[in-house]
């Protein structure tokens, strides 16, 4: 896993089914949209402003699906796949 260095800025995104990446989001409003069911366990995400950090499942970064957004990561999963 990596770690997230400096001061984190509140952003994610995430890829579409259309292969777009939307974003950046806050995580009150991925919070909101993830309680309304609106993703699945497969969404590729991505937490910061570096596009140097992978995409990866929001499985991945929240093992506990209903957990989702309710923190942001100290670590984010470097071998996983979309």
């Amino acid at each position: 896993a990596r770690a997230l260095i400096g001061k984190p800025i509140d952003s994610w995104y995430y890829i579409d089914p259309d292969r777009n990446v939307q974003g950046p989001f806050t995580t009150l409003r991925m919070l909101k949209w993830n309680r309304r069911g609106c993703f699945k366990p497969s969404l590729p995400v991505r937490y910061g402003p570096k596009p140097g950090f992978p995409f990866v499942r929001l499985d991945a970064v929240f093992a506990d699906g209903g957990c989702a957004f309710r923190s942001t990561p100290s670590k984010w999963p470097s071998d996983c796949d979309i």
